[in-house]
């Protein structure tokens, strides 16, 4: 899929694959256009196209985006309002990792090598009823059974201690898998909702856990992460005596899995 892109000055702007060229899938019952977006860019540069899509979405019109990006550190705004906010960010990006800020909720979150993102952009009409939590279970909905579908009893809760901790994350055998946060935008005549994971798929989650918390050090906040409290998919598998998953092999399935006819969460 080829993508276009728009320029304002020297600065080129992504903009979105036409609508047409997407396939589909269906999520709780919503025709949802698939983007299995393989492009490796920076997170700064995938923050922008969530939020592209965000503006674009209208009437009933969904779309899921797979994607990856460049080692990053991903903050909220009330991460951003620490005392030292600066000065961290500077040093976190001096050892080669970029501090980038999202508009939605929760707390810092590592993407570095072994994660993957999944992205569920939707528009409502304003009139129609909207609930948190079930627009949360449609975003993590798939992901859970796909996890179950490998063989790991995958739910939705909450891990006291693990990073960006919240009671929609994904988590396994009592420990944290994926981290959520959304966005609702409110216009006139419909909402726009933006929610997101990141799933830690091959990822040493102790170097994720220890950077989070080096950068709230640095930003002059007592938050810390508590060690043994999330994992990855690949090291659940082991522990459930099955092969462990390399990160292209589970993103390749999922997104499979997503576009089968038969699929529908």
């Amino acid at each position: 899929m080829k993508l276009l892109r728009r320029s304002k000055g020297s600065v080129a702007k992504p903009v979105l694959p036409a609508w047409d060229d997407l396939p589909q899938c269906r999520v709780a019952g919503r025709k949802v256009f698939l983007w299995n977006d393989q492009s490796l860019r920076s997170a700064a540069q995938q923050v922008d196209y969530d939020e592209l899509l965000l503006n674009e979405v209208s009437g009933d019109r969904a779309v899921i985006r797979l994607w990856q990006n460049q080692d990053a550190l991903v903050v909220s705004r009330q991460d951003g309002r620490s005392p030292h906010f600066q000065e961290a960010c500077k040093k976190i990006s001096s050892d080669g990792v970029s501090v980038v800020q999202r508009s939605t909720g929760g707390t810092a979150v590592a993407q570095l090598a072994g994660t993957i993102n999944l992205s569920l952009i939707y528009a409502l009409n304003a009139n129609r009823g909207f609930s948190i939590a079930d627009s949360y279970s449609e975003l993590v909905s798939p992901l859970i059974a796909y996890l179950r579908l490998l063989g790991l009893p995958a739910q939705m809760g909450e891990v006291s201690g693990a990073f960006c901790s919240g009671r929609y994350d994904v988590i396994c055998d009592g420990l944290k898998l994926a981290g959520t946060a959304q966005r609702v935008k409110t216009l006139s005549a419909e909402r726009r909702v933006l929610s997101h994971y990141t799933l830690n798929v091959a990822n040493d989650v102790n170097v994720a856990d220890a950077l989070i918390n080096r950068f709230y050090g640095l930003s002059g906040l007592e938050r810390r992460i508590l060690p043994g409290r999330a994992s990855s998919v690949s090291d659940l598998l082991v522990a459930h005596n099955k092969q462990g998953i390399p990160v292209d092999t589970f993103l390749s399935g999922f997104a499979s899995y997503l576009s089968s006819p038969d699929h529908e969460s």
